[in-house]
């Protein structure tokens, strides 16, 4: 029986602690280029820490490009807590992190034309980062 993805990736990536769940940069304040303070923790969770730098490497690098390589070296020789990933299991998290973008726009708010084609930009990008 084959193994899911998910589930594979769990197995391998074990460390588990509190996550912040919407980490971008309108969630945080900054004094003299360090972040200094995380706003909005009500999308808290537990997980792997994988996730949250997945999400923060998409947050921090290029929309259109996908998540900042440069980021995710600073997180790791700042001695951030997540595992070394390599370059198709970082875009499979960030493809999981578009996914509850996703659904969260489909929750019947209404959108105005930038929140579309914020959107529509993020959705191409998902399909980008397709293995």
């Amino acid at each position: 029986m084959a193994v899911c993805r998910g589930c594979a990736f769990h197995a391998e990536h074990p460390v588990r602690h509190p996550l912040h769940g919407d980490y971008y940069t309108g969630n945080t304040l900054a004094r003299d280029g360090r972040i200094v303070a995380v706003l909005d923790w009500d999308e808290t969770f537990v997980g792997a820490p994988e996730l949250e730098l997945a999400a923060a490497a998409l947050e921090w690098g290029d929309d259109l490009a996908g998540p900042s390589e440069e980021f995710v070296a600073a997180y790791h020789e700042a001695g951030g807590t997540a595992a070394r990933l390599d370059e198709e299991s970082l875009a499979q998290l960030v493809r999981h992190k578009l996914r509850r973008e996703y659904a969260y726009f489909h929750k019947g708010v209404t959108h105005d034309e930038e929140d579309i084609e914020y959107h529509r930009a993020r959705v191409e990008l998902f399909h980008r980062l397709r293995p």
